[in-house]
């Protein structure tokens, strides 16, 4: 691994801002946390009289003690600023929430950057300058996949150097999220109903904002909803490209599937079919075949309707179920399906595993002074919460 290189004054904010992301403080109440009454005084406090541009070392050991990072996650192999990614947000998506999610992005990528001679090397196309469907149709093609579905999306993405982790289950007003962290690209996947097929939509959503818009380009100009558009259009051609669909529409007309004139007219079998074929939800699936021609908009409304009564009914029969069986909180009964479990994350826990293993047990939270219970749950096969509890001063 390479050597550590001081980043300039704490003070400044690039690394005490993730500590404040993390447990949402401001700069005043990050000195009250560390026994100071003002902002001025955590200044001076940061600086030592030896060297005006290096922490004092009673600061970082009063870090360490309140919130478990070692002072030598003052020091990193090259700048790492704090990524600003692109949130597709819920309505109760609180800025706290955001930049947890933020400071969390953070911690991954570096955790990624330290191990990087373990994971896959990144392949991404280059689709700049291509229209949303253009750029799905052209990673379709770079990925290999031909007019295959997607059977594991995490594993696809891992496999072309994308990391991907959960996201902590204490930030669920947010969809998955990602960018580009030290070079690598970083998403993680948001447990945030427990819904297999939800998630692939927002994980693919996601490998959408990697490729079409990257931090620093001018695209990111154009407004938060165009990009945001873009991003589910190119992750619903991916997953389930037009040219299947028609396919998949003619067939059901074929079988004698006419008109729908209700709900019960519909040929849920088939849906539910296209449902574990493509691994999306059934809404996704109806809006694709309304979208692609081979549903009129009104089938498609009859169709939704029919689909919200079903999937409450399934949600009541499957929580009755379960009620004296242990399930995790993150499992979900949005729509009757095959699979419960959401796809996990599998090539940063090996690398993680595997460096631990060559160097010793600890050497990552030693390495790079992230509190050990943060990298257990970076590298969890299960999405969990965060334990941001705080330490006494001394």
């Amino acid at each position: 691994m390479a050597t550590h290189q001081y980043l300039g004054n704490p003070a400044d904010g690039a690394r005490t801002r993730i500590i404040q992301d993390l447990w949402g403080l401001k700069q005043k109440d990050l000195a009250r946390e560390l026994g100071h009454r003002d902002q001025g005084r955590l200044v001076r406090y940061w600086q030592s009289k030896a060297d005006p541009k290096s922490p004092g070392q009673d600061s970082l050991e009063a870090i360490e003690a309140r919130f478990g990072f070692a002072p030598i996650f003052f020091l990193a192999r090259r700048e790492a600023p704090v990524g600003v990614p692109l949130f597709h947000k819920l309505s109760d998506a609180t800025s706290a929430a955001t930049r947890r999610a933020r400071g969390v992005l953070q911690l991954v990528g570096e955790v990624a950057d330290a191990v990087g001679e373990e994971l896959t090397p990144v392949s991404l196309p280059s689709v700049e300058g291509f229209s949303a469907v253009e750029a799905a149709t052209i990673t379709r093609e770079s990925f290999g996949l031909g007019s295959r579905p997607v059977s594991n999306l995490v594993r696809l993405m891992e496999q072309h150097g994308i990391v991907v982790a959960f996201a902590p289950l204490d930030v669920r007003s947010l969809y998955s999220y990602g960018d580009r962290v030290l070079g690598r690209p970083v998403v993680l996947s948001n447990a945030r109903t427990g819904d297999r097929y939800e998630s692939r939509f927002w994980l693919a959503h996601e490998l959408g904002h990697l490729l079409l818009h990257p931090r620093g380009s001018r695209y990111r100009e154009r407004g938060q909803k165009v990009l945001e558009d873009e991003a589910s259009v190119f992750a619903a051609e991916f997953l389930t490209p037009e040219s299947e669909m028609i396919a998949a529409a003619q067939h059901i007309r074929a079988n004698g599937a006419g008109p729908w004139k209700s709900g019960d007219d519909v040929p849920w079998n088939a849906i539910a079919d296209l449902k574990e074929y493509f691994g999306v939800e059934m809404s996704s699936i109806l809006r694709r075949l309304r979208d692609s021609g081979g549903i009129t908009p009104v089938e498609y409304g009859l169709a939704i309707v029919e689909l919200a009564s079903r999937s409450k009914n399934f949600r009541r029969q499957m929580l009755r179920n379960t009620k004296d069986k242990e399930v995790p909180v993150w499992v979900s009964f949005r729509e009757p399906g095959r699979y419960l479990r959401i796809e996990s994350p599998a090539s940063l826990p090996l690398a993680m595993t595997t460096i631990e293993a060559t160097q010793g047990e600890g050497y990552l939270a030693e390495y790079l002074g992230i509190p050990q219970r943060f990298l257990d749950a970076i590298a969890s096969l299960a999405p969990v919460a965060l334990d941001l509890s705080l330490g006494g001063l001394y």
